[in-house]
């Protein structure tokens, strides 16, 4: 998980004229805050309650102590215009605190329909749950009234929308009850309460399915009453008028539980309720009312001593539980205290210590928040996106530009078919444009665009960027569509449009709608040359999401064992001997088993050994991976190197993208080696640092290869180099007096260089130069302590593996590649992930069809391994007894039916009760 955090309560009206915190005292804010970052260790909390001023306060006192905020107002009891008039004088707060430097999202209330008046029948908060309840044990017909009040409520945010966006310009969010159908693609983040009830383990993980909608949801964990033996339910009723027993342990268990499953879903974040609740002070027997309480910390009574001192409260069993899983998480790397991290908490800690400074974490900061405010902006200026206008485009050159630069790596189209189609369009009896076809076609004029110049790293900027918006001004409209083939193939486009830097922040949200698209296709029913059309799209989809998400450190939309798409055989992407689309699937394919045996948190409790046995599996995989590859300029560690290649550019674009995959993931189940190589095989974990340091420098080497274009995607333009400069960077200041020290430091200066070009083209929009700041600190380092090596080690050759010597033969850095010791325990069996390619269908060359078809533009078908680490946290709400385990089970859509499918960003959020 990235972020770890908790809800802080400043004051809510559960009862009209009753305040959930009173009084309010600034100075325990902040005595709470610091200990919610420091003895906690969290690094995000959620800000609820009424007064506007108390949550300012509050939003201030948690970014002093570095944390994220989500800055949720939230009135109760009122109708949609009071709370509407409420939200926008909180939206003008909220940005206030963003120009103030506060990582802040605004959450548009929550639980709209039985806090506020409205929308379900009732006048109170307890009539319209009973309202639910009945809905939740009736007919059908019930449940249809429920989907209208869900109409109506996405009316009321609309609303609620047209007077935050327009003064707040950060993320803007709504905390929906699970029972509420609300239209996401409204929202930037999808928040849901998504309670656990007595449903199994397995069911209640499955059930966060439908929330995602391409990042990995983030969720709340906690909210549970301390009573023993309600540990399933989480309830906290009293049966038979029983006083029930006292128990922290049941609290901490249940969170612990939780959290526990929140991870194995590979969500982004998890946050728990609720830090403190004043409301339910502890006490004797009856009258001990934490009974009731979620809170991680127990208040004591007025009349009590405690009270009186600061704080006035002590930490339950569940504070120290989740201290301590928190810290855990931390230190693992797997979660970061910025959303950048390239460098644990650990490495942070370890190099302030060699360097004497903490300029480091500094520079990792500036660098976090640069990439934060930018993506706050591409999100703000893409909801927008409706109001434009289809522009008919000068000319068609562009269409060419892109069958030459972009359908040879990603040969999803057919050329032919598509300029029947675009010729066909506007001509009489044909049938018109439909919405899909105009965004797939505007987008390949985007992307040709590109190449001929007309592209910028600035979102809004440039020819190819209008063209562009004329697809997403419709991709609320393709949400809604059945799915087509043309339908997936204008997601495809826009995904590989959306690599580049211009769109980050667009490349997930447009990837997840493909990839859902392009799996629910499989056992569609096609014919001619759709059906090679389908498997092209198929492929140049699964390759790209497989290797944006695996150097995001995110968990894949694509489900291996349910594919059944046989590998079609691409002549467009063959280039002399060389089938790079099939290069291109192999490797793809051993990224997804690498992050699902690697670096799934369902894994993270394996022992050593199954990490050492399934990492050289993985490393004898690569290498007949890399000498599948023919030795004409693509083989990594080939005689002839990319730089030498004649001919065509795009062949060595090609060249060295196959090169950054190679080392890329060496230099990446390398540094996972190290976590997992007992500390006694000193000789072993040399040799593996070795590789590391080798990987890091061929990457590199590779640099100034790279196409400062706006059209590059970010991962070879940006993620892959910087990471592999970050990695040579830690290994010179731990290692000042290397024989490569001199020549370490050389290639830091040229990825600064390479850095600095992107700031200089990028007309400032890439702060590239702060990278030139590390390596600044890294010479200064050197030069201070006497290091520098004797200046060789420099490769004249450049990414050339390592070759065999018998005095170094047990090292890794011996061979081309690399094998670790096989000490794996008798009991131990770890799992197979070989990259035997017979369980699929290749299409031959001789397969392939070659009638000229119009494509069918209407007609339905028949860790430690983070790089870039952006993802935003979701948040939860509050718990309503008694009501949702009868909604759980009734209602299990989650689309607005008059406005489709979501397609804001996902981080869903749950609280757990």
């Amino acid at each position: 998980m990235q972020y770890r955090g908790v809800v802080y309560d400043v004051g809510l009206h559960f009862e009209p004229n009753t305040p959930s915190v009173d009084p309010f005292s600034p100075y325990l804010v902040e005595h709470d805050m610091r200990t919610i970052a420091d003895d906690l260790h969290a690094n995000a909390v959620r800000i609820e309650g009424e007064s506007i001023a108390r949550l300012v306060t509050a939003a201030r006192a948690a970014h002093a102590r570095g944390l994220a905020v989500l800055f949720n107002p939230w009135k109760m009891h009122s109708p949609a215009d009071e709370v509407r008039a409420y939200l926008a004088e909180a939206a003008r707060a909220a940005e206030e605190l963003r120009a103030e430097g506060v990582d802040v999202v605004f959450v548009a209330q929550c639980e709209f329909t039985i806090f506020n008046e409205g929308i379900f029948p009732g006048e109170t908060l307890m009539e319209r749950v009973g309202w639910m309840v009945s809905i939740g044990q009736a007919s059908d017909e019930h449940l249809t009234a429920l989907g209208r009040a869900s109409a109506k409520l996405n009316g009321v945010l609309r609303l609620f929308l047209d007077v935050i966006r327009p003064v707040f310009h950060g993320r803007v969010t709504y905390s929906a009850g699970s029972w509420e159908q609300v239209a996401w693609a409204m929202f930037d983040i999808v928040g849901v309460d998504y309670y656990r009830h007595s449903e199994p383990e397995a069911e209640y993980v499955d059930g966060l399915d439908k929330y995602r909608l391409g990042k990995s949801p983030s969720r709340g964990a906690g909210g549970f009453a301390l009573l023993e033996g309600t540990n399933v339910d989480g309830t906290g009723k009293f049966a038979d008028g029983v006083v029930p027993t006292y128990s922290e342990t049941e609290q901490a268990d249940y969170i612990e539980t939780q959290l526990g499953l929140l991870a194995d879903a590979a969500i982004d974040g998890a946050f728990v309720y609720v830090f403190s609740f004043p409301t339910y002070r502890a006490g004797q027997g009856a009258r001990n009312l934490d009974m009731m309480s979620f809170s991680l910390v127990k208040t004591w009574p007025e009349d009590d001593e405690r009270c009186k001192r600061m704080p006035p409260w002590s930490p339950k069993e569940s504070f120290e539980r989740l201290a301590s899983l928190y810290k855990s998480m931390q230190d693992a790397g797997l979660a970061g205290d910025n959303s950048l991290t390239y460098f644990s908490e650990t490495r942070l800690k370890s190099l302030s210590q060699c360097l004497g400074h903490d300029r480091v974490r500094a520079l990792v900061e500036r660098i976090s928040g640069t990439v934060n405010l930018h993506m706050r902006t591409i999100v703000n200026f893409s909801s927008n996106m409706g109001t434009r206008q289809a522009k008919t485009p000068g000319c068609l050159s562009d269409k060419a530009l892109y069958f030459e630069r972009v359908h040879p790596r990603f040969p999803f189209l057919d050329r032919a078919a598509f300029e029947a189609t675009a010729a066909s369009q506007g001509q009489p009896n044909v049938i018109p444009r439909s919405k899909s076809w105009t965004a797939l076609f505007h987008t390949v004029l985007a992307l040709g665009s590109e190449y001929a110049g007309g592209g910028s790293f600035e979102p809004g900027k440039g020819e190819s960027w209008e063209l562009f918006s004329v697809a997403l001004a419709n991709y609320t409209d393709l949400m809604l569509l059945p799915d087509s083939l043309t339908t997936l193939q204008a997601f495809t486009a826009m995904t590989i449009y959306a690599l580049g830097m211009s769109s980050v922040g667009l490349d997930q949200i447009i990837m997840s709608e493909a990839v859902r698209r392009a799996q629910n296709l499989q056992e569609a029913r096609f014919s001619g040359n759709a059906t090679d059309a389908f498997r092209r799209t198929f492929w140049s989809l699964y390759c790209l999401e497989k290797i944006t998400s695996f150097h995001h450190g995110r968990s894949s939309g694509f489900v291996d064992c349910d594919i059944a798409c046989p590998i079609p055989y691409a002549q467009d992407s063959i280039f002399g001997a060389y089938n790079w689309f099939l290069s291109f699937i192999k490797h793809a394919r051993l990224l997804s088993r690498a992050y699902t045996s690697l670096f799934a948190i369902g894994v993270s409790d394996n022992p050593d050994e199954y990490y050492l046995d399934i990492i050289d599996q993985l490393s004898e995989e690569l290498e007949e991976w890399r000498v599948s590859i023919p030795d004409t300029g693509f083989r990594p560690g080939g005689v002839l190197k990319p730089h030498r290649m004649e001919g065509e550019s795009l062949a060595r674009t090609c060249a060295v993208s196959i090169h950054f995959f190679y080392y890329s993931f060496l230099q990446t189940v390398s540094r996972m080696a190290l976590r997992h190589l007992p500390a006694s095989q000193v000789a072993k974990r040399e040799a593996v640092l070795i590789t590391v340091e080798h990987a890091s420098r061929s990457l590199i080497e590779l640099t100034p290869l790279i196409e400062v274009a706006p059209y590059t995607p970010l991962w070879m333009l940006a993620g892959i180099p910087v990471a592999g400069f970050f990695v040579l960077f830690d290994i010179t200041i731990h290692n000042p007096r290397s024989p490569l020290a001199t020549s370490n430091l050389a290639l830091l200066d040229i990825v600064a260089g390479h850095s600095s070009q992107l700031e200089y083209m990028s007309k400032g929009i890439i702060p590239g130069s702060v990278i030139g700041e590390f390596a600044h600190i890294a010479r200064n380092y050197v030069n201070d302590v006497g290091g520098g090596g004797g200046g060789g080690g420099g490769s004249s050759t450049g990414n050339t593996p390592p070759r065999h010597t018998p005095e170094n033969s047990q090292y890794l850095y011996s061979q081309p590649y690399w094998s670790l010791p096989q000490a794996v325990t008798q009991s131990m069996v770890a799992m197979d992930v070989t990259a035997d390619f017979s369980d699929m269908n290749l299409v031959t060359e001789g397969e392939q069809t070659d009638s000229i078809e119009s494509m069918d533009i209407e007609g339905l078908p028949m860790p430690p391994s983070n790089v870039m680490g952006t993802d935003v946290m979701g948040l939860f709400g509050f718990w309503v007894p008694d009501m949702d385990p009868l909604l759980y089970q009734g209602l299990t859509g989650q689309n607005d039916p008059l406005h489709g499918t979501p397609q804001a960003d996902n981080a869903a959020c749950i609280q757990m009760s």
